[in-house]
């Protein structure tokens, strides 16, 4: 999915990126699987893919520029790490939670301070799931995790009509990011999703853990069990597939997500889903 973009093309958007951040960040186009911000460095990166209609690219950049606007860099890490503790999951995990909670609010705010990218979000995010970048077809989106629902439901559900079922609980935290104003308010929502899927996680695993007929001395059920709890990052960020987009890198995680700390995946990006209904969330890959 990657080709060479022209580099008329390129510098104008770098400009265009520059002028929605209101600051001097680095613009990069790189061969990488999603969008990407890195909160540290300020350099905001982009991906080279083949065929990406000006929409696409304009969704990508409101994407991640919002996160240069509104994701707090110190915040993020430390939080991650607060709720990685709380929840028995590793902090790439919390990352990945916090990722698509944000999505949510960045992409909203974004919107509404440059309303001219509302048609760029609906037509970017219909050529990614023409071209089935959240790999959604024929999968069984309902039986996915928590995290990974709300993250389609905010790509896929808002731009698309994806139609994504959730419980009147897990609907209450999906509308809290309808309103989410704050960080406080993302790390907030993260923690709820976070206390629903690691509660069936941990379920999960305690029901795997258990002695199986025809096991013998139980060393099939060990085995078992370390095979269940080895997956412990989800894929977008983003972007992640962008929690999370095909190939979340996650530098954002876009349910798509990453290894820099400091950088968000775009949400577009990364941010799919995963297939098993006890897997992470892939989000974390990133768009940003």
């Amino acid at each position: 999915m990657q080709n060479s973009i022209p580099t008329v093309q390129t510098a104008t958007k770098s400009v265009l990126a520059r002028l929605l951040a209101t600051e001097n960040i680095s613009v990069q186009h790189s061969d990488v699987p999603t969008a990407a911000f890195d909160l540290k460095t300020r350099t905001l990166i982009l991906p080279r893919w083949k065929d990406m209609s000006n929409s696409l690219y304009d969704m990508l950049v409101g994407h991640e520029v919002s996160h240069a606007l509104h994701t707090p860099q110190t915040e993020w890490t430390a939080d991650a790490k607060t709720l990685a503790a709380k929840h028995g999951v590793d902090a790439t995990v919390a990352k990945q939670y916090l990722n698509i909670a944000e999505d949510a609010r960045i992409e909203r705010l974004i919107k509404t301070k440059f309303p001219g990218l509302r048609a760029d979000f609906f037509k970017g995010y219909g050529e990614l799931y023409a071209k089935n970048f959240f790999e959604t077809n024929g999968a069984d989106l309902n039986s996915l995790c928590l995290g990974d629902r709300i993250n389609l439901h905010f790509k896929l559900g808002l731009h698309v009509g994806t139609v994504l079922h959730f419980t009147a609980d897990e609907a209450a935290i999906r509308d809290s990011l309808d309103t989410a104003e704050t960080w406080a308010d993302i790390v907030a929502a993260a923690d709820r999703m976070l206390a629903v899927d690691a509660a069936k996680w941990q379920k999960e695993q305690q029901q795997n853990a258990q002695p199986q007929s025809g096991t013998g001395n139980g060393e099939g059920a060990g085995e078992q069990q370390q095979s269940s709890s080895s997956g412990e990052s989800p894929r977008g960020e983003g972007e992640d597939k962008a929690a999370t987009g095909n190939g979340s890198t996650g530098q954002e995680q876009t349910p798509s997500s990453g290894t820099d700390e400091n950088a968000t995946s775009g949400g577009s990006e990364g941010e799919g889903s995963s297939k098993s209904s006890g897997s992470k969330p892939r989000s974390e890959e990133h768009t940003s």
